[in-house]
């Protein structure tokens, strides 16, 4: 139990962390040759988006380069000279452009793959609680003719028991962060109210 309640809190915080915030804001990159790392270690590692922010200053340095060597090459300026700078500047610009493209890439696919892992596991912790649950609704249903009889305590449970049901629903077909976090934040205040009764 103190096992479980742990994870839930870990995953709580972590949840809280990433869903009021873009993931490239709290990733690192180690960039190698052609290759991408990404990772939440910020060990030897730089934010991703630093990377990005260095980059784009980059790119649009060497676009005005460009821009002003175009308009030398229009006047009729040393032509030959301008146009080989143009091609260099040209050149760097589009691996810039690859660079900064790789690592948007990068991140969005790591993105994903945290998301899809952090959804499966509250997926499996949560589903015993919808099966319970229905199985619990499905046995006060053959008291509704006598729903006047029951308590209003109970009655209140029982509506924990639909909207927890509902919610796990939703945590099912979350399909980004802020729909999991919200909803999966619900379920723990519904679980405790259901069980605290």
């Amino acid at each position: 139990m103190k096992k479980t309640l742990f994870t839930v809190i870990v995953f709580t915080i972590l949840f809280t962390n990433f869903s009021f915030a873009y993931v490239e804001d709290k990733v690192f990159c180690t960039i190698w040759n052609n290759s991408i790392t990404v990772t939440m270690e910020k060990n030897h590692n730089y934010k991703c988006k630093e990377y990005l922010s260095v980059l784009s200053q980059a790119i649009n340095i060497e676009y005005n380069d460009i821009i002003s060597i175009q308009k030398l090459i229009s006047q009729g300026y040393d032509i030959d000279f301008w146009k080989e700078i143009r091609e260099t500047k040209r050149d760097r610009l589009k691996k810039l452009l690859t660079l900064k493209e790789q690592i948007e890439t990068a991140i969005a696919e790591f993105d994903s793959n945290l998301f899809i892992k952090m959804k499966d596991y509250i997926v499996y912790t949560v589903s015993p609680y919808q099966t319970k649950y229905k199985k619990i609704l499905r046995h006060l249903n053959n008291y509704k003719d006598q729903w006047w009889k029951i308590p209003n305590d109970i009655k209140k449970t029982i509506e924990y028991f639909q909207e927890e049901i509902s919610v796990i629903d939703n945590i099912i077909e979350a399909s980004d962060f802020d729909t999991l976090v919200k909803n999966f934040n619900r379920h723990l205040y519904l679980k405790n109210q259901i069980e605290w009764k």
